[in-house]
């Protein structure tokens, strides 16, 4: 038996929030559409928060057996370098093990998230035969791209509007 088979709701949601009570992390879905859209806001997160927003993105497309994924940073001021070996020790292992077909990560207008997001997707085995990944500008632009990896995106863009 697999988690397809298993009752869902169409519908996830999940957040994270700093030890002030504010939501820095968002994760949801459709289920059905086979894309997560996950969203990081606020300023110069810690290490363990971005990472913590990570491990559950992870389990959320391990869970629902998801194969796209819009990581939106766009709304997040800062860099995460002090995360990168984590990001090559467990986080592309991780999106190769779970099947993760399509990637698109939206940049912050900040600097210092342009430059981690682009050296994120430069990073080895962010790009293969296997997962193809794409930086955007835009939520609007990257949900284009995405279309072509589900056949129910038109749902996905109702939660992201």
């Amino acid at each position: 038996m697999t988690n397809r088979d298993l009752p869902t709701p169409n519908k996830v949601y999940k957040a994270l929030k700093n030890s002030l009570g504010e939501v820095y992390f968002t994760g949801h879905t459709d289920v059905y559409s086979g894309v997560l859209y996950v969203r990081c806001v606020g300023v110069e997160l810690t290490s363990d928060e971005l990472i913590a927003a990570s491990t559950l993105t992870l389990e959320l497309l391990r869970q629902y057996e998801l194969r796209c994924l819009l990581f939106d940073m766009s709304c997040y001021m800062g860099g995460w370098e002090e995360t990168y070996d984590w990001q090559k020790r467990v986080w592309i292992p991780s999106v190769h093990e779970l099947g993760l077909k399509r990637y698109g990560l939206v940049m912050s207008s900040n600097l210092f998230g342009q430059l981690s997001a682009e050296h994120s997707l430069a990073m080895e085995g962010m790009q293969t035969e296997q997962l193809e990944s794409r930086l955007f500008l835009s939520r609007k632009e990257a949900l284009g791209w995405l279309n072509g990896c589900c056949s129910a995106c038109e749902r996905i863009r109702e939660l992201c509007s």
